[in-house]
């Protein structure tokens, strides 16, 4: 989770640290020889580091920290941690549609024409998204209310990337699905993946972008889509 600041940032400001502590102890406690000197610089380094590391994994310390610093610079990877509601516009209204027609004598379904594709609405399912972050990792939690019960995903690799010229700085993972009574013909486990761009319209945060799964996969209905949450 380092990622937000920057690795670079992040050793610069532990060493302009240390030696903003370090300089201090030197006009407080005049060591008088080099291996004073050596000694007091290794404690004070040992300690800082040490101090860094574990306030940073204490989660309302690094909100702090991290709202700091993102008030100190503009270009910093924003503060998600906390609620958000939203929802997902899936394809598997695009799925039903191709079993509609080829079990239907009557109905034409070519996917390689556009505006067949066009005139399938996505299906939307309402979602839940819960962020926690620390200086080592960042996790997510989703609720989605199917069609018939909710499911719920869990991160498993999270990475905030973040924008290097003018493009929006996004967040990219991997996640395991859990659904406790899937249908038939549907899976109790799968993994899927997303990226989400970080987008402000006004005071209003936005995580926006698009989802793909291994659902399903081997007969071919593996979902993907859109997703949309805005801070709760």
């Amino acid at each position: 989770m380092y990622a937000v600041f920057g690795l670079k940032n992040l050793v610069l400001g532990l060493l302009a640290l240390i030696a903003l502590i370090f300089f201090g102890f030197i006009w407080w406690l005049s060591p008088k020889d080099a291996i004073g000197l050596i000694s007091l610089l290794w404690k004070v380094a040992s300690i800082t580091v040490a101090a860094t590391f574990i306030l940073g994994n204490i989660r309302p310390v690094f909100k702090h920290l991290w709202r700091l610093g993102e008030f100190c610079s503009s270009s910093l990877f924003p503060d998600l941690s906390g609620s958000w509601k939203g929802y997902l516009r899936s394809n598997v209204s695009v799925h039903d549609a191709v079993q509609a027609a080829a079990l239907s004598p009557d109905l034409k379904l070519n996917l390689n024409e556009p505006q067949d594709v066009d005139r399938i609405e996505l299906e939307r399912f309402e979602a839940e998204l819960e962020i926690k972050a620390t200086l080592s990792r960042i996790t997510l939690t989703m609720v989605v209310q199917g069609r018939k019960r909710e499911s719920r995903s869990y991160s498993l690799v999270c990475k905030p990337r973040v924008s290097i010229y003018d493009e929006p700085h996004r967040l990219t993972y991997v996640y395991r699905s859990q659904l406790t009574e899937p249908s038939a013909d549907d899976e109790s486990n799968h993994i899927g993946a997303a990226e989400l761009e970080v987008l402000r319209h006004g005071n209003q945060m936005i995580l926006s972008g698009f989802y793909w799964t291994a659902r399903n996969w081997r007969s071919g209905r593996n979902t993907a889509g859109l997703m949309h949450f805005e801070r709760a």
